[in-house]
């Protein structure tokens, strides 16, 4: 059990944040200065433009089908990304303000969303890792 632990620690902070580096230090830094706009923008355009990269890459590599030789496990990433932008997205249309201990509950959801989802993934992958050993296959 401690190893799934450890799992889903990596999972959860050391690949997301290795890989997204140059924007999470522009958002922290407008946080720190207190402009939330740049914050929200730049985490929310980050992702739009990764997305529009991707299709440009998928019409550049068209013989190639990008999005068809991608593994199922980002499906899950994936339908992840489009849950936690559609929360963020209504808390930001509703602008709802509740709190719990002081933090939004959108923020409180966002970040719930995110565990359980990272832990859900976690799972998955030990379990095919799981069954490729019983299976005698290379991990």
């Amino acid at each position: 059990m401690k190893h799934a632990h450890i799992n889903l620690q990596s999972n959860m902070f050391k690949k997301p944040v290795a890989t997204s580096l140059p924007e999470l230090t522009a958002t922290i830094s407008a946080s720190i200065i207190g402009n939330a706009d740049i914050a929200a923008g730049n985490g929310l355009g980050s992702i739009i433009f990764n997305l529009f990269f991707l299709f440009l890459l998928d019409i550049h590599f068209r013989n190639r089908r990008l999005f068809l030789h991608v593994s199922d496990h980002h499906l899950y990433t994936g339908v992840i990304g489009l849950l936690l932008c559609a929360v963020t997205s209504a808390g930001l249309i509703l602008h709802y303000p509740l709190y719990l201990f002081g933090i939004s509950i959108i923020s409180v959801l966002v970040g719930f969303v995110y565990y359980g989802d990272m832990w859900y993934i976690s799972k998955k992958q030990m379990k095919t890792a799981g069954n490729r050993v019983l299976l005698g296959m290379k991990t």
